[in-house]
């Protein structure tokens, strides 16, 4: 196994394969599967970042992979690493500025490494050895526990919804907001933009980074389940 300094390395040199790719493609919609939009970074990212995370020989849970390897590689592996190459892909393509890459890196079952790169504004967050750098600088984030009354709530409806079903009490909060780009709404939970972040039906790459950056950062949490696939998360700053 290799030491955190490689690790970060790698990480750093995906950014710049990420940023290229960015700057000299331009957004296109490829298909709609099930609800859920594809552009064609989704998958240019994808392979960019999944081509250099093989060179460590550890298995990758990613939103481009089959649920089926994604599914085995949770259950049966120790380490693993787990991408979403491009959270909120509708918002780029619309030019909506909420979209991320998201690496996380779990060793023995545990969150050690977590990277998000928010696309517009150029800003790189990094959790690791239980601290948190924004562009390479450490920082702590100080917040109060609120009440939900007072509170924002941030979340969404990820295309596998079930709107026949109420699942979350809105009235509890003061306001609501949705931006589309489940790891940056919870990075705005932990930078005091937001108090409380809820979602259902949400995938682990979409969330693992967040959450991540949110436990290190002292929040409560209600649920989130490392060990599933489709997650339900709840998690934030009020009570």
């Amino acid at each position: 196994m290799k030491d955190q300094k490689y690790y970060l390395s790698l990480i750093e040199k995906i950014l710049i394969k990420c940023q290229n790719i960015l700057k000299d493609t331009k957004p296109k919609k490829i298909n709609v599967k099930k609800n859920e939009l594809k552009i064609n970074l989704d998958y240019k990212l994808n392979k960019a970042i999944c081509e250099e995370l093989r060179k460590t020989k550890i298995d990758i849970i990613s939103e481009e992979n089959n649920n089926i390897s994604n599914l085995s590689i949770l259950k049966n592996k120790k380490n693993y690493w787990i991408v979403d190459p491009l959270d909120g892909s509708t918002n780029l393509l619309r030019n909506i500025p909420f979209c991320s890459i998201c690496i996380s890196l779990v060793l023995n079952r545990k969150l050690e490494i977590s990277f998000i790169y928010d696309i517009s504004k150029h800003d790189k967050y990094i959790a690791y050895n239980n601290k948190i750098f924004v562009n390479g600088i450490k920082k702590t984030f100080y917040r109060k526990i609120l009440n939900k009354k007072s509170s924002i709530l941030v979340t969404g409806f990820p295309h596998k919804y079930n709107f026949k079903k109420k699942l979350v009490n809105f009235k509890k909060y003061n306001k609501i907001r949705m931006i589309g780009c489940a790891s940056l709404s919870m990075l705005g939970c932990m930078q005091g933009n937001f108090d409380w972040y809820q979602e259902k039906n949400i995938m682990l790459w979409d969330v693992a980074a967040g959450y991540h950056f949110n436990i290190l950062n002292n929040c409560i949490v209600h649920k989130f389940d490392k060990n599933k696939i489709i997650q339900e998360v709840s998690l934030g700053y009020c009570k």
